[in-house]
């Protein structure tokens, strides 16, 4: 069982290049994008992650977690993980 840690994210609130990664992950893995997540590890390093899942259920436990992007300290933004 996993347990959920972090900022819920919804697809608006993300960037346009975020967006396009989650739409190109979803026909590459023939996945539907059900969950959006944004987290701060101990280190202090901020990520964006998002679970993909097969079927219209979301309760499938087919599920695969992947990272989206990263927040670049230098130039303010987050930066997306392909």
């Amino acid at each position: 069982m996993a347990y959920f840690s972090g900022t819920k994210l919804t697809k608006t609130s993300l960037s346009r290049s975020v967006r396009r990664n989650i739409k190109d992950k979803e026909q590459r893995l023939g996945r539907i994008c059900r969950s959006i997540w944004a987290f701060t590890n101990p280190k202090g390093e901020h990520f964006i992650f998002a679970s993909f899942t097969t079927g219209n259920f979301p309760k499938d436990k087919d599920r695969i977690i992947v990272t989206l992007a990263y927040w670049n300290k230098n130039i303010f933004q987050y930066l997306s993980v392909h």
